[in-house]
């Protein structure tokens, strides 16, 4: 019995020290750690005060930047698209915001804005293709331009855009009997929505939806087949726009331009984007400017694309924000009108009728009294080939100067 109290109390001890060994190693151990921690969190509040402060000054910008284009944008965009008809068509995910300042700028640029279409996601779901094909099938008229080998997109591409635009001068702004009745074909199939009473234009802007955080979680785990069919379906609406009017521009965000975007999947097509422009800054006051030049540069027969994606050309087209090229070699241009020559060793000739030093050499031009060539200086009374005080409007003149009236008289009422 002593023997197995003697175990007992040995075991209990030897437990007591280790525990004891235990804590004691833990305590610092415990300190280090929570410091770390402390640290870490401090670090952490640094890093998110940081991102907060730098958040604030790309909103600050944001804001500088909207507000320089508006007050700009009058003077950019004054007369631009004199003449022309526009017709806005919205994708799904476009915000209604975005698209009425997209009419606001246009209407800046003095075109007419014949109306919206709004399309809905109903238009490129699968399950409602049969649907959408029948539907258009219904609504072809005669003049109605179609792919031979076109698919139920194309189809009701080409019977939308005949509904909207034309490329017949004295068919835009029109009522047309036919495309109201389009439109409301469409309408009541729950495809658009459109406003009442829509004249054709002869111009097109296509506002492709931004790639948003809600957009992903939507098509989330969706092949990307899927998504190379939904694009290819716009794509299909945007070729029957452009070959219904007279130009189309295609423009979104930055996240349109991306692989999985409608801008681009365009611009990833040699063929569409040989024809119709895009632009990837519409969510920016300065690219809705852009936008009209895109515009104005469609109805001139040209394209281009713009913005900050890859394989842009640019801000805004070249051929419109130079009403003049440049010379090739700035120093040749002459800045003024021709002057007779004047040997090196000849002395300035005062003015008639002003005082000044005589020679100290003589002079090397004729004598007195025999015909010479006139004055050696260009300031005499001698024959001279224009005015003496030069042209009045100088091309290489530094002051200010219209930078869009040389283009205007270039393009004419439709530039």
């Amino acid at each position: 019995m002593i023997r197995l109290r003697s175990l007992l109390l040995g075991f209990a001890i030897a437990c007591f020290s280790v525990a004891l060994g235990i804590a004691l190693a833990l305590g610092p151990l415990k300190g280090a750690a929570e410091e770390r921690l402390r640290d870490d969190l401090a670090a952490a509040r640094d890093d998110s005060a940081a991102l907060q402060g730098r958040l604030h000054d790309i909103r600050d910008h944001r804001v500088y930047d909207a507000a320089f284009a508006r007050e700009l944008a009058d003077a950019l965009l004054q007369r631009r698209l004199t003449g022309r008809s526009v017709v806005l068509v919205r994708l799904p995910g476009v915000p209604v915001e975005l698209a009425d300042r997209t009419a606001g700028i246009l209407r800046a640029a003095d075109a007419t804005v014949t109306g919206t279409v709004d399309l809905k996601a109903r238009w490129v779901d699968p399950q409602q293709r049969q649907f959408l094909e029948d539907l258009s099938s219904r609504l072809v008229t005669a003049d109605t331009e179609l792919r031979a080998d076109g698919d139920a997109y194309d189809r009701a591409g080409a019977v939308l855009a005949r509904a909207v635009l034309t490329s017949e001068a004295d068919a835009v702004g029109e009522p047309d009997p036919d495309s109201t009745a389009i439109l409301g074909g469409l309408v009541a199939g729950e495809l658009l929505a459109a406003n009442d009473g829509m004249a054709r234009a002869d111009l097109a802007v296509v506002l492709a939806g931004p790639v948003t955080d809600r957009a992903r979680d939507r098509y989330a785990g969706e092949p990307a087949a899927r998504t190379a069919e939904r694009n290819a379906a716009w794509l299909a609406l945007v070729r029957a726009l452009d070959a219904a009017g007279t130009g189309t521009v295609v423009a979104g965000d930055g996240t349109s331009a991306g692989d999985s975007g409608v801008v681009g999947s365009l611009r990833a097509d040699d063929d569409l984007r040989s024809g119709v422009s895009t632009l990837d800054v519409v969510d920016l006051e300065s690219g809705r400017v852009g936008l009209a030049y895109a515009l104005a540069e469609q109805a001139a027969g040209d394209v281009g694309h713009y913005g900050t994606g890859a394989g842009t050309d640019g801000a805004l087209p070249a051929a419109l924000t130079s009403p003049t090229a440049p010379p090739e070699d700035a120093d040749s241009v002459p800045t003024g009108p021709p002057l007779p020559p004047q040997p090196m060793d000849a002395p300035a000739t005062p003015p008639p009728g002003e005082a000044g030093d005589q020679p100290t050499s003589p002079p090397t031009g004729p004598p007195a009294g025999e015909p010479g060539d006139g004055p050696t200086d260009g300031l005499g009374d001698g024959p001279t080939e224009g005015p003496a005080d030069g042209p009045t409007s100088d091309p290489t003149d530094d002051g200010p100067q219209d930078p869009t009236a040389g283009q205007r008289a270039e393009e004419g009422p439709g530039g």
